[in-house]
């Protein structure tokens, strides 16, 4: 696993794939980590350069530095999203993972995906 340290908050990946192929990013739902995806993200790692993220406060140390907000967390994205520079990407999301989905693609300009 790999970490970044954003807004003096660790956001621990995992990234699984071929580098030259589309770029997915999987957000999970609130207070769920990256191994929601652990079973899926290999799937699609076929096909895909995928990055799975958690969450402030949602890595294996559960470490936290306070509350945080709905914001919080797309900016912490947003910051992860940029650092990584992936060109053209789509995300993914599941449960209240779609509230940092909508503000990202607003953000971005992406087209909006259905979540499910």
């Amino acid at each position: 696993m790999k970490t970044m340290t954003i807004n003096d908050h660790p956001i621990t990946y995992v990234e699984s794939g071929d580098e030259k192929a589309p770029t997915l990013i999987l957000l999970s739902g609130w207070a769920q980590d990256d191994r929601l995806f652990k079973t899926l993200a290999p799937e699609l790692a076929r096909d895909f350069h995928v990055y799975c993220p958690n969450y402030r406060g949602h890595d294996a140390d559960q470490t936290l530095h306070g509350d945080f907000t709905s914001d919080d967390l797309v900016n912490d994205m947003a910051e992860f999203i940029d650092r990584l520079n992936p060109g053209t990407f789509h995300l993914v999301s599941t449960s209240h993972g779609c509230w940092v989905n909508i503000e990202l693609c607003d953000r971005y300009k992406l087209d909006r995906t259905v979540v499910i």
